[in-house]
């Protein structure tokens, strides 16, 4: 058994020129019309049901002994604010590219720091310290013209 409500919508001016528009396009009424758009309405709102996104909670990873364990979250916390944060692959990588820095006899965690201050996603090896190379190269060059410095 089918039960029929009467209600009383107030509709706002810029929808009854819509209503208007469909009840002569389609040769309707307007209860129809109204019917329509609520059922249209409807099944837009029931069909689709809202699920709340999970929070990624980021994979445990143990960092090695030299790189500074507190620089590591700021630089992961760096990482969640300038989005997507680290994926579990991307934190190896990362955790590789340091490895190989220490390797070579490279300060990680001057890496790490570099990458934090600038504001950037990856980690990049520290460049040298062109203070020391410009300086030997001049007193070379004063050596090879006989002048002191």
């Amino acid at each position: 058994m089918q039960h029929t409500y009467k209600i009383s919508v107030n509709i706002p001016i810029k929808f009854e020129k819509k209503i208007a528009e469909v009840m002569e396009k389609e040769d309707r009424t307007k209860s129809w019309v109204i019917r329509q758009a609520l059922e249209q309405y409807l099944s837009k709102k029931t069909s689709k049901p809202k699920t709340k996104a999970t929070k990624q909670v980021a994979p445990v990873i143990e960092v090695p002994s030299y790189i500074d364990g507190q620089l590591w979250l700021d630089f992961v916390d760096v990482r969640k604010t300038l989005k997507p944060p680290p994926t579990e692959q991307a934190t190896k990588l990362i955790l590789s590219k340091l490895d190989k820095m220490y390797n070579k006899g490279m300060d990680p965690n001057e890496a790490l720091s570099n990458s934090i201050e600038n504001g950037w996603k990856g980690v990049f090896e520290p460049k040298q310290k062109r203070s020391t190379a410009r300086g030997k190269a001049s007193q070379d060059f004063f050596d090879i013209i006989g002048g002191s410095t």
